[in-house]
């Protein structure tokens, strides 16, 4: 499937060798839609079929009978031009031809908000099978120690660049003075705010530099000795690149993005996942969406969260909802630990 985006790179690191870019896709929206509607005995053939008895009730349907949603006609062994497009010759009557054809138009005007409907239901209901009928393929050159992140997620089908074959990409990841990132105080895996500026950020930009410079000569040098590309490349550093070709299915693809987008994931993988996002929604834009309301921007509560919800909140005859009083009153139930506490404070705002 062809997208204007196919082989246009896009950059998220402010290091220009790193980029992203669509290769290739199978399928679409319409894809997850047909994919849900066959489980029921339902699909677009089907309902095409189902358009052409109602139209022609007297003829027999023609075997691989459909209507090109594109193109607007009829596709069958017999075909007849009239209005400038293409219908059953098999009808004696032009009222038959044009019951068909007003038949298919509302229903194609229904089709939008139906199929929206349905994508938008399967995704909130953890439906996800039907999404796994769409797969993307993308072209990826990014540092390995994101790399190592991103290849922990082994629902894809990966080929990557090998230095056992070939020569390392000759080009490292570099930091610009003012990128240097404080470790969080909260978070042992994640970062916090940046060095501030003249406290050593250009120091450590400059000896950044000058060890690439040594490990790439180290590197060389074993290269023109002979050495094993296997072996020559064991003390290259993580700031090296690699290349890979990445495909996943659209399910598996909205776990990484769930993941990879998120305010926790390191900066330079969220970055990259961002990028991927725009890519995938100029291919489904409508399962994109669902995406982002049901799954990206959603919270999900556990049992003792719900319960301060339901103190929190009471629900009235009418059905409207008012705040309860909660003055006074010891907030953090005892089931909680101040950690699972402050992550509910977070979810809501409070």
């Amino acid at each position: 499937m062809t997208s204007p985006l196919t082989w246009k790179k896009f950059h998220p690191l402010t290091d220009q060798n790193a980029f992203i870019c669509l290769v290739d896709s199978m399928g679409d929206d319409s894809s997850i839609v047909q994919a849900a509607r066959v489980s029921y005995g339902k699909d677009k053939q089907a309902d095409d079929i189902e358009i052409f008895k109602q139209a022609f009730p007297n003829e027999p349907v023609p075997e691989n009978t459909f209507r090109n949603w594109e193109d607007g006609y009829l596709a069958t062994n017999w075909l007849l031009p009239i209005d400038g497009k293409t219908y059953y010759e098999g009808s004696s009557s032009t009222d038959n031809i044009r019951k068909y054809d007003k038949l298919w138009k509302e229903r194609n005007l229904e089709t939008p908000v139906k199929d929206r409907n349905l994508i938008r239901y399967l995704l909130n209901h953890g439906h996800t099978t039907p999404f796994e009928m769409v797969e993307i393929k993308f072209m990826v050159q990014v540092p390995m120690d994101c790399w190592r992140q991103w290849i922990r997620h082994r629902t894809a089908s990966v080929n990557e660049y090998s230095t056992r074959y070939t020569e390392a990409l000759d080009f490292f990841q570099v930091t610009d003075p003012k990128e240097w990132r404080l470790q969080a105080t909260s978070n042992k895996q994640g970062s916090s705010g940046y060095l501030e500026e003249g406290k050593g950020g250009a120091n450590l930009s400059a000896t950044e530099k000058a060890y690439h410079n040594t490990a790439k000569h180290l590197y060389q040098t074993r290269l023109d000795l002979g050495v094993a590309k296997e072996q020559a490349r064991k003390d290259l550093p993580l700031s090296t690149y690699t290349r890979a070709y990445w495909k996943c299915d659209l399910h598996n693809i909205f776990n990484f993005l769930r993941l990879r987008m998120d305010s926790h994931a390191q900066l330079e993988i969220r970055q990259f996942a961002n990028c991927m996002f725009e890519i995938v929604k100029s291919i489904c834009p409508v399962a994109c969406e669902a995406f982002e309301d049901y799954v990206l921007h959603a919270k999900k509560f556990s049992r003792m969260e719900m319960g301060v919800l339901r103190e929190l909140l009471s629900v009235l005859p009418d059905g409207s909802i008012v705040n309860s009083d909660y003055h006074g009153r010891e907030a953090k139930p005892s089931s909680m630990t101040d950690r699972e506490w402050k992550e509910f404070q977070e979810k809501v705002a409070l």
